[in-house]
């Protein structure tokens, strides 16, 4: 089964049911193969069981290709499918996949009403961990169900609403998974959800998932602990810190203790670190206390959690700094041995503030201090450690939700220097030597567009294969143009609904239709943009290119 990426994909409302039904089967069926799949290259040159159909398909795809290099010279039609051995089994190739729908209307158009779903789903492409790869086909069938229908209620509650008197009738649900581990153990992560639909305030909830790698099953904290009175213990003993200023509810304990007893499921995942244990807003603290996470790290104790899950780590790795909330603001920090003296070092970020904008960044380790100009409206660092050296990431974003990346190197002794920047921010982000990143691109107008990249020689991202994974934007054709289906020239007639699929963003873009049909048309991405060298505003529906700014 093939796996692409849509990012950003919208629907709206002009597909009926069966349409978007149409397409989001034609989406999941055609994934693997337009992304890397974890093979090994040693493993398909030894391999002595292909059968005899396979042989001659090689052989004549061989003869025929050294029959048309003879022939011609001329044209050549690009190439579309990027593999990459990825022979590493340190980690579990996985990918974000991202799905966004919105609509709105008005009552006498005075009082607007709208619904918007942006939903993203982990898809595990590796066939070294097939269960787990079965596991989350079956998991993203469900929340793709779930979450659609939940779109559809809550359009018509925002319509009826508004229909009622209601002003502010704007309802969304939105739900993205934070990925902490993906090794050869577990994989583990969470769900963040956030919905409104009327009321004081949104709600957001923070729900763990931790599978067996190998078995595809969901693991119970029960399985990652040797001593569970000391465990629990170790537990109240950071609850009662946290509750000194009051910030708990008076019977916190006996909410607890229903986990505990298991009256109540546990919600935690698993990091490099230990178990974190998640309590969201309302279970043992108000929603302005907000949730409260809890981690009990494995090292100390040894004793008290299993091992197996925490020796023996991947050393090239990515880790999220800790972030604390205080009245100058956020504080980010993380434990890192960067000096290699077997003991772990303190290394904050912070910056200054001005006007709801970062004017710099702000790095300190023991008693040094490293500041550097930096301009974005939010910080989110990243430890990343790959290959023997150690960077730390600062995610940003900036004016119209662009996202940027400033990229500082952190040496063995502990000095910190400012490399680069590009725009993007990733996605899914545990292994340094394959990840997903979101860029922007202006490729048959404005839109987001990803890729998988490792980190180069100089720390900075580096672009794998020069292939970007489209959205799926709807396109319509108002005249015939040229291109190849199956390396053969085709016609593609007026009226045809297209969906941009990939492209080098630079010389083709590759498109399909709801009957599963991958068409290849050349591009010239000088301005104005072509499409078998027309104008791209003259072959498309008028609405369908829309540029930003």
């Amino acid at each position: 089964m093939k796996k692409y990426l849509t990012i950003f994909l919208s629907l709206a409302l002009i597909f009926s049911l069966t349409g978007c039904d149409m397409l989001s089967s034609l989406k999941k069926d055609n994934k693997s193969n337009k992304r890397h799949t974890r093979h090994d290259d040693d493993d398909d040159e030894d391999d002595d069981d292909e059968d005899e159909t396979t042989e001659t398909t090689e052989e004549s795809t061989t003869e025929t290709t050294e029959e048309t290099t003879e022939e011609t010279t001329e044209e050549t039609t690009p190439t579309v499918t990027p593999t990459v051995s990825y022979g590493s089994s340190d980690y579990i190739y996985f990918y974000i996949e991202s799905y966004y729908d919105y609509d709105y209307g008005s009552v006498d158009d005075e009082t607007y009403y709208s619904s918007m779903l942006n939903l993203e789903n982990i898809i595990v492409n590796d066939i070294d961990y097939p269960e787990l790869s079965t596991k989350f086909d079956d998991i993203y069938d469900d929340r793709m169900d779930y979450y659609i229908e939940q779109y559809d209620e809550f359009y018509d509650a925002a319509l009826t609403d508004a229909e009622n008197g209601s002003n502010y009738c704007n309802y969304y649900t939105d739900s993205v998974p934070i990925v902490y581990r993906a090794d050869s153990k577990v994989f583990s992560f969470n769900y963040i959800s956030s919905s409104y639909m009327g009321g004081a305030h949104p709600y957001t909830a923070y729900s763990g998932n931790t599978y067996d790698s190998l078995t595809g099953e969901a693991m119970t904290l029960d399985m990652f602990i040797d001593d569970s009175d000391a465990f629990y213990g170790l537990l109240f003993e950071k609850l009662d810190e946290i509750n000194e200023t009051g910030a708990l509810f008076e019977d916190y304990e006996d909410t607890v203790n229903k986990y505990i007893d298991g009256e109540y499921v546990w919600n935690f995942y698993i990091s490099r670190e230990g178990i974190v244990i998640q309590f969201n807003a309302y279970e043992i603290t108000p929603y302005a206390g907000g949730p409260v996470f809890i981690t009990i790290p494995y090292s100390g104790n040894e004793s008290v959690l299993k091992g197996e899950y925490w020796t023996a780590m991947p050393e090239d790795y990515v880790e999220e700094f800790k972030t604390e909330y205080t009245a100058d603001g956020e504080n980010f920090s993380i434990e890192y041995d960067y000096d290699h003296d077997g003991v772990k070092d303190t290394i904050t970020v912070n910056g200054e503030y001005e006007d709801y904008t970062y004017t710099s960044v702000i790095f300190k380790i023991k008693d040094n201090e490293y500041k550097f100009d930096y301009y974005e409206y939010s910080i989110s660092p990243l430890l990343v450690v790959y290959e023997g050296k150690a960077y730390i990431y600062v995610q940003g974003v900036s004016d119209n939700d662009y996202s940027m990346i400033n990229v500082y190197e952190l040496t063995d002794k502990g000095e910190i220097s400012y490399i680069d920047y590009m725009g993007g921010k990733t996605l899914g982000f545990v292994n340094p030597e394959i990840f997903q990143l979101i860029t922007r691109t202006d490729v048959l107008g404005t839109q987001s567009v990803d890729a998988d990249y490792t980190i180069g020689n100089n720390g900075m991202p580096q672009l794998i294969e020069e292939y970007y994974y489209f959205n799926y934007k709807e396109y319509t054709l108002v005249q015939d143009i040229n291109g190849y289906l199956n390396d053969k020239e085709v016609t593609v007639s007026a009226g045809t609904v297209l969906y941009l699929v990939g492209s080098d963003c630079k010389t083709y873009v590759e498109m399909c239709d709801l009957d599963g049909n991958y068409y290849l048309f050349d591009l010239d991405y000088s301005w104005p943009q072509k499409i078998d060298g027309k104008d791209i505003e003259e072959v498309f529906e008028e609405g369908d290119i829309m540029f930003a700014g």
